[in-house]
């Protein structure tokens, strides 16, 4: 069933957008901690995320109740330059006073890659407090890009996918996480963007969600989300 659609706000620029993603997040996990004893956050890959994250390493919050996921991940080592894990941990984790046993990263080292995906996807909570994600100049979010049986999944929650972008190989969620979070934010930054956000803005059924992934974060989520643009994404709105 399709909800309402998300609330949109621009930031002159990509460095204001993240430290507004980052007075959110913080401030919303400040309101869900009132009511459970843990705040579990997706994080998403990407240059518009690592200077959100690197806003929120600097604030004093209470992270020892923060539970850490992924919303994908390519299939190298968690060391890897490629690796969500290893970006997380340089500009995030390494800076928080956090046990490891707080980050449930996705194993994209991996053998058995679609192994991993199932182990992955029953580790997750029913629904994430809060989903962070990006989207590509093609429209994909997380790993889910435009076409792919992913895009259209409706029983597993993270699947093992080839993408079209190197790494190939990844572990992605699927919709059924995007669309039971408690709250997404979607943060988008770039001139190279804004035709697409105008394309995901036409309406929820032009085209279908499977073909263009984005628009789950938009027309899709049960509780709503939230789109963080800068002016030059936000261009062709």
């Amino acid at each position: 069933m399709r909800s309402r659609v998300a609330d949109t706000s621009t930031c002159s620029d990509a460095d204001k957008l993240a430290a507004e993603a980052a007075r959110r997040i913080a401030e919303y996990s400040l309101e869900r901690l009132q009511k459970a004893r843990f705040f579990t956050i997706g994080l998403a890959g990407g240059s518009t995320p690592q200077k959100t994250y690197e806003r929120l390493a600097e604030m004093k919050l209470d992270w020892d109740r923060w539970r850490f996921f992924f919303g994908d991940e390519r299939c190298v080592r968690p060391d890897d330059p490629d690796s969500n894990f290893a970006m997380a941990e340089q500009t995030f984790f390494s800076k928080l006073a956090i046990s490891p046993v707080q980050v449930w990263r996705m194993e994209g080292e991996a053998e058995d890659p679609e192994a991993a995906a199932r182990r992955y996807g029953r580790y997750l909570p029913d629904a994430l407090d809060l989903l962070l994600l990006g989207m590509g100049e093609d429209g994909h979010t997380a790993s889910l890009f435009p076409g792919s049986a992913a895009a259209g999944e409706k029983v597993e929650r993270v699947l093992a996918v080839t993408g079209p972008k190197p790494p190939p190989r990844r572990l992605t969620i699927t919709p059924a996480v995007i669309t039971s979070a408690r709250k997404v934010i979607m943060l988008v930054s770039g001139e190279s963007k804004a035709e697409m956000v105008r394309k995901v803005w036409s309406g929820p059924e032009d085209p279908w969600p499977w073909d263009l992934p984005a628009k789950y974060a938009a027309f899709f989520v049960q509780s709503g989300c939230e789109w963080l643009l800068d002016e030059a994404a936000a261009g062709k709105k």
